[in-house]
C-alpha cells in the first residue's frame, strides 16, 4: 500500500502540471487509494467518458465506506 501512496502522489504532481494522461497512469497504480479514484473520475469526466467517470466515483465511495 505504501507504493500505491507514492504512485498517487506522483499522479497529483502530473495533475498539477496539467498532464492528465500521465497523472491518470499513476492514479491507476493506486487502486486502494480513494482519492486516486476521485481524481480519475474527474479526469474521465473532462475527457467526456461518463461511464468510466461513474465507475471510478463508485470505487471512490466504496473505499470511503470501507474505511469507516
Amino acid at each position: 500500500a505504501n507504493h500505491q501512496l507514492a504512485f498517487y502522489n506522483l499522479g497529483t504532481v502530473f495533475d498539477e502540471l496539467d498532464q492528465v494522461d500521465q497523472a491518470a497512469e499513476y492514479y491507476r497504480r493506486a487502486p486502494s487509494v480513494p482519492d486516486a479514484h476521485y481524481n480519475l473520475a474527474r479526469i474521465f469526466e473532462l475527457k467526456g467518458d461518463e461511464l468510466a467517470a461513474q465507475r471510478h466515483m463508485k470505487s471512490y465511495r466504496r473505499l470511503l465506506d470501507a474505511d469507516r
